[in-house]
C-alpha cells in the first residue's frame, strides 16, 4: 500500500470507516492527496513571490496564478502518486498500457485471462491466475 512520508494510507481510520479498498482506495487517495498537495504548493508559491517582491521589485504573480499552478500540481502530483505508489497504479501502467503497447499482452487482458482459464491453461486461486502446468510456465519464462 502507498506509504508517503511515513504515512501508511491504508491504516488511516477514515479509510477503515468507509470500508474502501482496491480501486476505490486509489481514487480516494487521489481525491485527498491531489488537492492537499496542490493547495500546499499554491500557498508556498504565493508566499515565496510575496517575500521576493521586496528583494527584486514588483512581480506579476498573484493569488490567482498561484492557485492555477496549484491545480496543475494537484492533478500531476496526485496522478503521479497514484500511478507510482499504489499496486493499482502499477497495474494500470504496466498491464493496461506498457505491455499491450509492446505487444507482450493483448489489450483485453481480463478477457485473455478468462479465455486461458476456460481452456485449462490457467487455474484461478482467488483473484490470482496461475499456470496449471509447470513445464509450460518454465518454457514461457525461457522464451521471454
Amino acid at each position: 500500500m502507498a506509504s508517503i512520508n511515513g504515512i501508511n494510507w491504508s491504516r488511516w481510520k477514515v479509510f477503515q470507516f468507509w470500508g474502501v479498498s482496491g480501486p476505490g482506495l486509489v481514487i480516494l487517495q487521489l481525491l485527498l492527496i491531489g488537492p492537499l498537495f496542490g493547495l500546499m504548493v499554491a500557498l508556498a508559491l504565493w508566499a515565496a513571490v510575496e517575500l521576493l517582491q521586496g528583494l527584486v521589485g514588483p512581480l506579476t504573480f498573484g493569488l490567482g496564478a498561484a492557485l492555477a499552478a496549484g491545480v496543475v500540481v494537484a492533478l500531476g502530483g496526485g496522478l503521479g502518486v497514484v500511478l507510482t505508489l499504489t499496486a493499482w497504479g502499477h497495474w494500470v501502467v504496466f498491464v493496461r498500457i506498457w505491455l499491450p503497447l509492446t505487444g507482450r499482452l493483448p489489450w483485453a487482458v481480463l478477457a485473455f485471462l478468462e479465455d486461458a482459464h476456460q481452456r485449462g491453461v490457467l487455474r484461478q486461486a482467488g483473484a490470482v491466475y496461475q499456470f496449471r502446468h509447470a513445464r509450460l510456465h518454465d518454457h514461457l519464462m525461457r522464451v521471454a
